[in-house]
């Protein structure tokens, strides 16, 4: 996102540059936007990583349960088979 952030001022400023004020005001709107975007995504990964990790251990644990579950399915599954 921040390589798209400084491609769209530099469209922004060569816009600035050759006199087109309204495209110039559009990208530095869009250059905006994009910066919001970005930081909203990495607050999100924050949270996500802050508060969803502590409570996805609790599946982690139910998971070893239903992997030997399974397994032992299969096992006579195998065996019924044979």
């Amino acid at each position: 996102m921040f390589a798209m952030h400084k491609f769209v001022e530099q469209m922004s400023e060569l816009n600035r540059m050759t006199k087109c004020q309204d495209q110039h005001e559009m990208f530095a709107w869009l250059s905006k936007m994009i910066t919001g975007s970005g930081n909203f995504i990495a607050q999100q990964g924050e949270l996500f990583q802050t508060f969803m990790g502590s409570h996805l251990k609790y599946y982690l644990l139910q998971h070893e349960s239903f992997r030997e579950l399974l397994k032992n399915r299969d096992e006579y599954k195998t065996a019924f088979i044979k």
